[in-house]
């Protein structure tokens, strides 16, 4: 059951958006312009409005990619300070989203290489997890959840960086094929058959820790 559990949370595609689900993309980036626009005249708040949007999916994504919850926790700060250096950059109207990830990645490689520490596992501690449960569970079910995230960071780290980014993008920052190519600097389809062929690698990755 667990094995099933896994795989669905990584490996499930993604649906096609309905009307109702596009327009609150929209809304979503219209939201972001808007606040980084007025950060940019001065509105301090709206950045710090910004930070709490998006803090925890940048986060998420750098502790997969690195792999390390306290490099990514370097990581997220060397983000956003980055972003505040580049602020001017920027023009509102854009994908901002697909502006931060790609900061956050290039933070990520930084940080990677001034350690020099190759990619190693997540460390899951059991009473940090507890902590962000909403409600109670048993401590049965709260080690299958640590087991199975293992399972599949260690799934994750078995992939090249470059095919553990398209995951990650695709699945866990739910962006498109254009917003990934944007941020890798290849094309759509070259995204497509990196997701592909990542996909494939994954599920027998999952398949053989399983056994």
């Amino acid at each position: 059951m667990r094995n099933s559990l896994a795989k669905t949370r990584v490996l499930v595609s993604p649906t096609r958006a309905n009307e109702s689900e596009v327009e609150a993309r929209q809304r979503r980036a219209d939201e972001d312009n808007r606040l980084y626009s007025a950060w940019l005249a001065g509105d301090e708040a709206a950045f710090e409005r910004l930070v709490v949007l998006h803090g925890p999916s940048v986060r998420r994504f750098l502790e997969f990619y690195l792999g390390d919850s306290t490099l990514a926790e370097e990581a997220w700060s060397d983000t956003f300070l980055k972003v505040v250096r580049a602020r001017t950059s920027y023009t509102p109207g854009g994908n901002f989203k697909g502006w931060l990830i790609t900061i956050a990645r290039r933070a990520g490689q930084d940080i990677r290489r001034s350690k020099t520490r190759w990619f190693r596992l997540l460390t899951h501690r059991r009473e940090s997890t507890a902590d962000r449960v909403a409600a109670p569970v048993s401590t049965d079910t709260l080690l299958i959840s640590i087991e199975e995230a293992e399972r599949v960071q260690r799934a994750l780290a078995s992939l090249s960086e470059e095919r553990r980014t398209v995951l990650l993008l695709t699945y866990q920052q739910d962006l498109n094929s254009v917003e990934i190519a944007d941020i890798l600097g290849i094309d759509s389809q070259q995204v497509r058959s990196r997701l592909t062929y990542a996909r494939r690698l994954l599920k027998e990755a999952l398949s053989s820790s399983s056994t």
